[in-house]
Formats: structure tokens, sequence, C-alpha cells
């Protein structure tokens, strides 16, 4: 779903298999301090689905939560 609509919005994005090097995964969810992956990385910031729309049509969001 994220990289469709990255896809939709013509948004040049790089992508890596996190299952395919465990060294790297314990990185980003170190790094973000947050347990759960996918992560998506907008503007760096780690963010939710939810915010990536919204982030990127410059809707504002209702929560303060960059994992909502």
């Amino acid at each position: 779903m994220a990289v469709n609509i990255l896809k939709d919005e013509e948004v040049e994005f790089g992508s890596f298999d996190l299952l395919t090097d465990n060294e790297v995964m314990e990185g980003i969810q170190k790094y973000s301090n947050w347990p759960h992956l996918p992560h998506i990385y907008f503007e760096g910031r780690a963010r939710g689905f939810y915010h990536i729309g919204t982030l990127m049509k410059g809707i504002p969001s209702d929560s303060d939560d960059d994992f909502a």
C-alpha cells in the first residue's frame, strides 16, 4: 500500500528488505526507538502509514504521534 501511494504521487524512493539482514533490522529498530516493522521515513523521521498521504499533500496530522 505504501509503495503504491508513493508511486501514485511520483515520489522517488528507495527500499530495503530488512528481513534479509538482521543487523540492519535491529539497527533500524534501535535508531527509531520503535520495535515494529516496516517503517516509512519521510523528511528524516520514521512515520506510520497514516502519515504518508497527509504529509505529502501538506495536510496537518491530527496526531503528534509519528507512528499513528
